[in-house]
């Protein structure tokens, strides 16, 4: 997947989350989860009921795993994470159910294995690329294009990226990586280029 797909399908999910929210105005922050936000408009968009559910786990090495068998997605995610790393995390598994609707489980017994543990399976062959691209595309769905004056107002204020991502319920490490010159160069000219 390229990354002007990722920032296209961001952009669906929030002309959808707009008009469910805002009419189509202004979006408010944070941009909502659950109850008629992100989590349920991409569970519509792709026609599967997505959970989530807080487990006792380490999150030192994995944070967040997803497991989706046909018509169901399961997000689990360290009850170790807090708030604005919860949001983040549970949002990058949902965005794997966006970017690409056709993985799921073909092994029912590994996948139930796995959820009667608790403990998340670790494939060797994850793919890096799919990972970072679902970072990318969560941090758009999170902290989208539409705020972007918003966003580059609060920094050129003086607020610091923890300040701003309070605002946002995303971990400080996601807005200094949106705020970088180079993320913020590549999707200015990535939307620059989409209109």
């Amino acid at each position: 997947m390229r990354l002007a797909d990722v920032v296209l399908l961001a952009r669906d999910v929030h002309a959808l989350y707009s008009q469910k929210n805002h009419g189509s105005g202004n979006v408010e922050l944070p941009i909502r989860l659950l109850n008629d936000g992100l989590v349920s408009i991409i569970g519509e968009r792709t026609g599967l009921l997505i959970e989530s559910r807080c487990l006792p786990w380490n999150g030192h090495m994995m944070r967040a795993a997803l497991r989706r068998y046909k018509d169901t997605a399961l997000i689990l995610y360290s009850s170790d994470l807090n708030v604005c790393w919860s949001r983040f995390c549970i949002c990058k598994e949902v965005y794997h159910l966006l970017s690409d609707e056709k993985t799921f489980s073909s092994d029912p017994v590994t996948l139930i294995n796995g959820l009667l543990n608790q403990i998340p399976e670790i494939k060797v062959d994850e793919d890096v690329e799919a990972e970072w691209m679902a970072v990318l595309g969560a941090m758009e769905l999170l902290v989208p294009h539409s705020v972007d004056s918003y966003l580059y107002n609060l920094e050129a204020s003086g607020e610091n990226h923890y300040e701003i991502a309070l605002k946002f319920r995303v971990p400080e490490k996601i807005i200094s990586l949106r705020l970088s010159p180079s993320i913020r160069k590549l999707l200015d000219d990535l939307h620059n280029g989409m209109h």
